[in-house]
């Protein structure tokens, strides 16, 4: 604790579990650099989607390879495996018999598919969740264990039945995989109740039809997403990993990304200025942070997917009074130029490895810095650029509020999307769903701000200055497809001759 509350610590690189991600943030706010980086990639929840049209030999082989190697002990291994009810019966049946031919022992030997868990502590905490669950009936099939060498700690890969994802609230390290069935109309309420774990690491999907594979991708808050094929083993360069939410704070390990996180180039920030206008637009009406939220939230995912949100924005700034304009856009064609494309990822042949750019959720912009005002509204632009949604908090500059509200609505940004919201900095430790701070300056601020986010439990909420870029006000993803998988793509169907 004492190394990383240090002021000297210009950093911290951290991979373990979300418990100790946090303590190492609150070490870190208590009297460290408010600016010095976390960069934690803790554990995951992490779940399989298997809908009808999947080939199930191909689904069984990747459920076995995701759950069970390394004995389950990877944070991208697969936990809950989520079977549409239509083909639950015939892919059970299957990994069933699959299991039964696993080889539980010696890691040293050729023939081992499952070798120990890392210690007693493991061992225990693993067969406590198992022997809970199988005391209530829970239990689908349970791999026999013959002899194991002595002094090993071995666990029984094991499958056990679940009636709701939100069962499991935190990771289970080991060789155990859940199942939970739906039916087809239910994929979206699924992938919801992956979101609303508040881990968000790894996910894989197995389809074969091509838009129900994009709407997935398109409402998953998951940092790496991999379609008909295992999700573990992350390539560095190929499939940059790292989660969101409860899994990690990016940027991805591996990512064109990463470095720039140990860096902070004064050039990445909007042109000063004097943060005045004259004459003003009146004056704005404030919310509390409850009706924010509650206005924002069925606007956000829309706006994210909004492939013309940038030419609304820039749109929006052109109307600006003639002292911001030019400042405005300026910043938001740099910010276009981070934001906007899409990375495709070198890979081998046959798979496609893509990494994009999403929104955080809800941004709170507190301005600060020698010009409040023009901070707010740069932070403000960042934020919605990168596809949040934004709460200006109230009384920094009510009039550039106003006006940039005016404009933005003007321009067509859905109303609700942005609002003046009445906060102070003590609210912060609990605020519902915040995702993002924006403040700039030095000094005493700064800190208490950090001290009040690392305060709060649960997701870690990152305070971000202009300084750093607008790609800070983003959450990056990876979507890796194998192109070539059995059972041949449905959408080579469609194509025209």
């Amino acid at each position: 604790a004492a190394l990383v509350a240090d002021p000297r610590t210009a950093g911290v690189c951290f991979t373990g579990s979300t418990e100790t991600a946090i303590l190492i943030d609150r070490a870190m706010a208590s009297g460290g650099n408010p600016r010095a980086p976390l960069i934690a990639e803790t554990g995951g929840v992490n779940a399989m989607l298997v809908d009808s049209t999947a080939l199930p030999e191909h689904a069984v082989s990747d459920i076995i390879a995701s759950a069970f190697q390394s004995a389950g002990q990877r944070c991208s291994a697969l936990r809950v495996l989520c079977l549409q009810s239509d083909v639950a019966g015939t892919v059970l049946e299957m990994l069933e018999g699959a299991l039964a031919e696993l080889d539980v022992g010696d890691p040293w030997q050729l023939e081992t598919d499952v070798g120990p868990v890392i210690d007693a502590g493991a061992l225990d905490s693993i067969e406590a969740h198992c022997d809970a669950l199988i005391e209530q009936g829970r239990l689908l099939f349970r791999h026999p264990v013959g002899e194991t060498p002595a002094g090993g700690h071995f666990v029984a890969p094991t499958v056990l039945r679940i009636e709701a994802l939100a069962e499991i609230e935190r990771e289970v390290f080991g060789p155990v995989l859940h199942v939970l069935t739906f039916d087809s109309g239910q994929l979206d309420a699924v992938v919801d109740a992956v979101n609303a774990s508040g881990y968000g690491l790894t996910l894989g999907i197995h389809s074969r039809v091509g838009d129900r594979v994009d709407r997935v991708c398109a409402r998953a808050r998951v940092g790496n997403i991999y379609v008909n094929r295992n999700q573990i083993g992350a390539v560095v360069g190929v499939q940059p990993f790292g989660g969101e939410g409860l899994s990690g704070t990016g940027p991805k390990a591996g990512g064109p990304h990463y470095l720039d996180r140990f860096t902070m180039s004064a050039t990445a920030s909007p042109p000063p200025g004097d943060g005045t206008l004259s004459g003003g637009h009146g004056s704005i009406t404030s919310i509390d942070w409850q009706a924010f939220i509650a206005a924002a939230q069925p606007l956000h995912s829309a706006w994210e997917r909004d492939t013309g949100r940038f030419d609304t924005l820039m749109q929006a700034c052109a109307a600006l009074p003639k002292v911001l304009a030019a400042r405005a856009l300026a910043w938001l064609v740099s910010a276009r130029a981070a934001l906007e494309a899409n990375i495709l990822l070198p890979g081998p042949t046959g798979e496609r490895n893509t990494l994009v750019l999403r929104g955080r959720g809800a941004v709170l912009c507190l301005g600060g810095g020698a010009s409040p005002g023009t901070s707010l509204l740069m932070q403000a632009l960042g934020a919605l650029a990168a596809g949040n949604a934004v709460a200006l908090v109230a009384g920094v500059d009510d009039t550039m509020a106003a006006t940039l509200v005016e404009s933005l609505d003007a321009a067509g940004v859905p109303r609700g999307l942005i609002a003046s919201v009445a906060v102070n900095d003590d609210d912060i430790t609990t605020l519902q769903d915040l995702r993002l701070v924006a403040l700039e300056g030095e000094g005493e601020r700064p800190r208490a701000v950090r001290r009040a986010l690392a305060a709060r439990d649960g997701i870690r909420v990152p305070l971000v200055a202009l300084a750093e870029g607008a790609i800070r006000f983003a959450t990056e993803r990876v979507i890796s497809v194998d192109t070539t998988a059995s059972g041949g793509n449905t959408a080579l169907l469609t194509l025209d001759a």
